[in-house]
């Protein structure tokens, strides 16, 4: 393969495609790497006609090393029913309707045999699956193809949609969420989760986000840069552009400013800030500068070639901490020069293999360490140059079973259940959530909704819950942290958020209450006495 991806001349002893690795230096020039992978195809005169034409082995740049390859072998139909990874294990896939869909997924079948299966509907989607554990799941579909149940042994998830097929609610274990719109465009107004409350959101007239307001009317707020088509960047959508981000305040009125390139990406970023009549005196100031071409002002790669905070106050600057990176012809770091205030602090140094995975690391502080895998990837040892190594060693599914001498078990599906190096012990959802772990005799419980987010953790007996816009925590809710918030409101703050948020409290005052007032007559009882 060249480097644009072409196919190129066959190999020689029959490989008929090799790609070799072309890349570009710091100066933007291509420059060869020697490091090959290599590919053969079954021929057009194969006895299997569904073989023909297809990959039949994969050899990567560390084959002259391991002797692995990846083998692969077809159904009459060009479906793949066997594939050999570097390990040497096999994965079997079988495809048992009447449409030739995949029903059967069996890895390693002489030795741990995980096997998933799937069953279909006449439209093709999955209507129920089996995992490596024996656990059904069933799904439904309405007419056009979305989801309206996905039942699991411990969870069932059902959705609504609106005319329009948007998502109107969810429902899970928790209770529903709802999910609302601006009239007449696909924006989402707000999203109501039945144990945070309700995140809204408001935009700008070309679309960027304005504002997201938190349970208890706390609110974000973003500012843009100018709307002039020189200061706006692509959008996701082809025909429309979208304004350069500046600003964002929080709840608590803390701003983290922007200047930003011409991609979107950051390239200062001022926080921690206090300002005097509207000028910036005190701040945390963090510079991002690209790595360059030689002799020219133009970004190639994409890579960071420092990274720089310093705090700016009355006194000055203060350098806080800076890295400055070099990488190799094909983008891995090389080295990374760690400076502060007082100057070069230390620079470490990297190296990799074939593969370019990690094998070395050169603090440059009097530690060294070196890195050993298998063919398939996982680390088999960890060496701390002068005081000793770690082995690590793997089930066939990769899953790992030793560390130092320290074992851990894994349930079927592949989750940790136990972790004898960190004295943990981990306990897993039908949809391989951690629920529970147990670590040095305390008990840590989390729940999830049903995109498989965090909604709350519970140690001991304390809860906390989380907001969340989008896949981010912007909010978190307990009853220590309740307590705080409002002891610093005003009263029309105290007031909106009693009605909001305190009122799920009250359940909870009351039994602390109860419990306060039975201590209160065991202590006057013990006086009379």
């Amino acid at each position: 393969m060249g480097a644009g991806g072409e196919l190129r001349e066959p190999a020689a002893g029959g490989a008929r495609g090799t790609a070799g690795k072309a890349v570009q230096d710091g100066h933007g020039s291509p420059q060869p790497v020697s490091r090959v992978t290599s590919y053969d195809y079954y021929d057009n005169e194969d006895q299997n006609q569904g073989n023909r034409g297809q990959l039949k082995w994969v050899r990567d740049a560390r084959y002259g090393t391991t002797g692995r390859q990846y083998e692969y072998t077809y159904n009459g139909y060009g479906q793949k029913t066997q594939e050999k990874n570097l390990n040497n294990i096999y994965t079997t896939y079988t495809y048992g309707d009447s449409w030739g869909n995949l029903t059967q997924v069996e890895q390693d079948p002489t030795g741990l045999d995980r096997t998933t299966s799937m069953t279909y509907g006449v439209a093709g989607r999955v209507t129920s699956s089996t995992d490596p554990m024996d656990r059904d799941t069933s799904f439904t579909y309405n007419g056009v193809g979305q989801p309206l149940t996905a039942v699991f042994e411990d969870e069932t998830i059902t959705y609504t949609y609106g005319s329009n097929g948007r998502v109107a609610t969810v429902a899970d274990d928790r209770g529903t969420t709802t999910i609302s719109y601006e009239s007449g465009n696909d924006r989402v107004a707000s999203v109501s989760d039945p144990v945070t409350g309700t995140v809204s959101y408001t935009y700008e007239p070309t679309g960027e986000r304005a504002t997201v307001t938190l349970p208890g009317s706390d609110t974000w707020t973003y500012t843009y840069g100018s709307a002039f088509p020189g200061h706006c960047l692509p959008s996701d959508e082809p025909d429309k552009l979208q304004q350069r981000l500046t600003s964002i305040t929080d709840d608590e009125g803390r701003r983290v400013d922007y200047e930003v390139d011409s991609r979107g990406v950051p390239r200062v970023v001022y926080s921690d800030q206090t300002f005097q009549n509207g000028t910036r005196v005190s701040y945390l100031k963090t510079t991002y500068t690209p790595e360059l071409t030689a002799g020219a002002l133009r970004i190639t790669r994409g890579l960071w070639a420092t990274v720089s905070t310093l705090w700016h106050d009355t006194g000055g600057d203060t350098l806080i901490n800076e890295n400055d990176y070099s990488y190799d012809t094909i983008g891995n770091r090389d080295t990374n020069a760690v400076s502060d205030d007082g100057g070069l602090i230390r620079t470490e140094d990297y190296d990799y293999d074939e593969l370019y995975r990690l094998t070395g690391v050169d603090y440059d502080d009097g530690e060294e360490q070196t890195f050993v895998f298998d063919p398939m990837g996982n680390r088999t040892r960890k060496t701390i140059v002068g005081q000793g190594y770690q082995d690590y060693t793997y089930n066939n599914a990769n899953m790992l079973l030793t560390r130092g001498g320290q074992n851990y078990t894994n349930d079927a599906a592949g989750n940790t259940l136990t972790d004898a190096a960190a004295g943990r012990s981990m306990d897993w959802d039908c949809q391989n959530r951690m629920v529970e772990c147990v670590y040095n005799n305390t008990t840590s419980t989390f729940t999830y909704g049903a995109d498989g987010l965090r909604r709350s953790k519970t140690v001991g007996q304390n809860t906390t819950d989380y907001q969340l816009d989008g896949q981010s925590v912007v909010g978190r809710q307990s009853m220590l942290a309740w307590l705080k918030r409002f002891a610093s409101w005003s009263w029309p703050h105290v007031k909106d958020a009693f009605w909001t948020e305190a009122i799920g409290w009250i359940p909870i005052l009351l039994a602390l209450l109860l419990i306060l007032g039975l201590v209160v007559e065991r202590w006057l009882a013990q006086l009379v006495k």
